[in-house]
């Protein structure tokens, strides 16, 4: 719940309009044919991975699990966030314990958990089913999405989560944003995650 609370003021701020603030972003992701523009090599929890010039290091955002093994970039004013946090195999050990499904496989049982959190801090969500990432992206994972509709309230933030396993580790990339915005988004989001190297 309170990963969920530290999103609402950066995203409500955006969400309930604020005039110039959107326009920036918005116009140049309407500039490059609805696309993020200029990818830039970003290194950090072990990978190497491109990102869109438009994000800059957020140190105040916090929507990730793993804090302590996450990197948060956000948009001018917030507009979309994004994450990637690194789990180790001893990490997932913890998970795993908590996991009431026995014997599911590591990737799998991370999958879940960030699904189950991200429900567990909405009032009224929606989770997507789980659709397989290698066809997409080269990257051995899966992808879900989470709606999160606030009832009384002029937004409704969008949730896309990759979890991947990558060099021996697992990983969990998330981009974040409203949910008018995910249309266009899904294919940057998908290209980030093919990215990492």
């Amino acid at each position: 719940m309170r990963i969920h609370l530290l999103l609402i003021p950066l995203l409500g701020f955006l969400l309930a309009g604020c005039p110039g603030s959107i326009n920036h972003t918005q116009k140049k992701i309407e500039e490059n044919d609805l696309n993020l523009p200029n990818p830039t090599g970003r290194n950090g929890l072990g990978i190497r991975f491109m990102l869109s010039e438009l994000f800059e290091t957020d140190y105040y955002s916090h929507f990730s699990l793993n804090s302590s093994n996450s990197l948060t970039f956000s948009t001018q004013n917030s507009e979309i966030l994004v994450s990637i946090e690194r789990f180790t195999p001893s990490a997932l050990s913890g998970i795993q314990f908590q996991n009431p499904i026995e014997n599911q496989p590591d990737l799998e049982a991370l999958r879940d958990y960030f699904a189950e959190k991200r429900k567990a801090s909405s009032q009224n969500s929606i989770i997507s089913e789980p659709i397989e990432l290698y066809s997409k992206t080269k990257k051995k994972g899966w992808m879900q999405s989470v709606e999160d509709t606030h009832s009384g309230n002029n937004y409704d933030l969008h949730y896309l989560i990759g979890t991947i396993s990558f060099k021996g580790n697992f990983y969990v990339v998330q981009m974040v944003s409203g949910k008018e915005n995910m249309a266009y988004l899904l294919d940057d989001f998908l290209e980030l995650i093919k990215s990492i190297r």
